[in-house]
């Protein structure tokens, strides 16, 4: 017998990237490797990634409301009516308390990905806070009966990271660098990155970019590509990340989602913020020695730049000792913990 069918609202956009819908993917491989069934309703998906959800054999189901909108609820709340699904997932900043709430009142068990710990009050049976900084005590506000998996023990890491071997990470004589700012880069910081790396004097690297799903300037880095003196590859849409880690010895990454995946992989890492929800996992990244954060894009200029990756490039050690020291606290099965706990639930609510 399965476990039925768990229904999972997201969205994937070039104004909020594609991390909240990508980070849900993990749970809906654990899901479906369990014998259940897993759904996505998302509002205008970006193409890419729907194509992404569709070829794992997950139903996409596109809804036309605002997202976190009355009408909205209503729309999510009807297909939870026709799916019956075991749980719902919500996971994007948008969805309000009262947003739960309404889905709650239906019947259905809600598990809430949250980031922060601000919102009013927590109307969810499980809230889920994979970040490095998540701790029980951001959620004082929370209902007695509402149970917390956070940190990132719950880390939501997807399969394709699984296969990498740590051994094959460090110190190649071939160095790759991979550049790859999160899925849609709205400002184009990974243009100024490319421009940084163009004034370093060092020839013994390649670069290879990540243009996401969600960028719009693919035509401009493109152009930059060609001008570019060093050798760079330049990949759209990719579908196995994993594959792809195979042969990075260091990455230039935005501080979210993609950080905690590297980290547990053993991939070195220089962090550049790009938006507010990831200005704290920079911090915290570096705090704790797992990476270099140079803080927000905006406030360095391509010549600062430019010196730090230079630094960073020639720092064999230190980028090894701190992608080490990563891995030692990173796992990729955080989305295995809370699928586990998700089912248990199940059989204590039928018990």
């Amino acid at each position: 017998m399965g476990i039925g069918k768990l229904l999972i609202r997201a969205d994937a956009s070039p104004d909020i990237g594609t991390g909240h819908v990508m980070r849900c993917l993990a749970l809906a491989e654990v899901w479906q490797e369990r014998g259940g069934h897993a759904v996505f309703a998302t509002h205008r998906c970006v193409p890419g990634i729907q194509q992404r959800l569709t070829s794992a054999n997950i139903e996409v189901h596109d809804l036309s409301s605002f997202p976190g909108s009355r009408n909205d609820s209503d729309e999510t709340g009807a297909l939870i009516e026709a799916l019956r699904p075991e749980w719902v997932v919500i996971d994007g900043f948008g969805f309000t308390s009262d947003y739960a709430s309404r889905l709650q009142r239906l019947g259905t068990r809600i598990a809430l990905i949250d980031d922060h710990g601000t919102r009013d009050r927590y109307d969810a049976d499980v809230v889920i806070n994979p970040n490095i900084f998540a701790s029980a005590e951001m959620y004082p506000r929370k209902d007695p009966a509402t149970e917390l998996l956070v940190g990132l023990r719950f880390a939501l890491i997807r399969r394709e990271f699984r296969k990498i071997e740590r051994s094959s990470q460090h110190l190649r004589s071939r160095r790759n660098l991979l550049v790859t700012l999160g899925g849609s880069d709205p400002d184009n910081v990974t243009l100024a990155v490319l421009e940084a790396l163009d004034t370093i004097a060092a020839q013994d690297f390649e670069i290879t970019v990540i243009c996401g799903a969600a960028n719009e300037h693919s035509a401009t880095l493109e152009g930059a590509a060609r001008r570019l003196r060093k050798p760079v590859h330049l990949l759209k849409n990719v579908r196995d990340m994993g594959e792809i880690l195979v042969s990075a010895d260091m990455a230039i990454s935005a501080p979210g989602a993609s950080a905690t995946e590297f980290a547990a992989v053993g991939v070195p890492m220089l962090l550049i913020t790009m938006a507010e929800n990831h200005a704290r996992t920079g911090e915290e990244f570096a705090s704790r020695g797992f990476a270099v954060s140079l803080g927000w894009w905006n406030q360095i200029t391509v010549a600062e730049l430019a010196a730090h990756l230079e630094a960073f490039l020639k720092d064999d050690a230190g980028r090894a000792r701190r992608a080490a020291l990563a891995a030692q606290h990173i796992d990729t099965f955080g989305a295995d913990r809370i699928v586990e706990r998700l089912t248990t639930a199940k059989l204590e609510a039928t018990a």
